[in-house]
C-alpha cells in the first residue's frame, strides 16, 4: 500500500518497487481523487504493473470506479470494483505466481484497504519503505 497520488510520487514508488522486489509484476487496486492526474500516476508505473483494478474513492472530491477508469489511458488493462474488498477479490484473482498486489492512489483507498484487509484477516504486507543501510541508490525507471 502507498499513498502515491500524483506523477512525481508514483515515480518514487515505481523506484521503490524496483529496488525492493526487482523483477517482480504487479496488479493494482486504484483509487484517487477525482483532481489528480490519473493517467500521469499510471504512466509513472505502467511498466510494473500488468493489470489495473480501479475502485472509488469518498468524498466531496472522490469518484467512482468508472469515472476513475476514463481518466486511464487506452493501453492499459482494467477492470471495475465497488469497493475496495472487492477489488482485492478482483486483484487476487488475477495475480501470476510471481505478482504482487499494490493498492495505492489516496489515503481514502489505504484506509479502505487496511479495513478490508482487516476484516477478511489477511495479513498487510510492506514491499517499499527506506533503503536497506549500504544501498545504492534505486534504479531510474523502477520494477527492472
Amino acid at each position: 500500500m502507498d499513498v502515491a497520488h500524483n506523477p512525481a510520487g508514483a515515480a518514487f514508488l515505481a523506484r521503490q518497487l524496483a529496488l525492493r522486489q526487482p523483477g517482480r509484476r504487479f496488479v493494482a487496486v486504484l483509487g484517487m481523487l477525482a483532481d489528480k492526474d490519473a493517467e500521469g500516476v499510471v504512466n509513472a508505473l505502467q511498466h510494473c504493473v500488468r493489470h489495473w483494478v480501479c475502485t472509488g474513492t469518498r468524498g466531496p472530491r472522490g469518484q467512482g470506479a468508472a469515472a476513475l477508469r476514463d481518466r486511464l489511458p487506452v493501453t492499459v488493462s482494467t477492470g471495475l470494483a465497488a469497493d475496495a474488498r472487492q477489488a482485492l477479490e478482483q486483484a487476487r484473482s488475477l495475480c501470476g505466481p510471481r505478482d504482487a498486489i499494490l493498492a495505492f492512489g489516496s489515503f481514502d483507498l489505504v484506509e479502505q484497504v487496511r479495513n478490508s484487509l482487516s476484516e477478511m484477516h489477511a495479513p498487510i504486507a510492506v514491499a517499499v519503505g527506506p533503503r536497506p543501510e549500504g544501498a545504492g541508490a534505486p534504479a531510474s525507471g523502477g520494477c527492472g
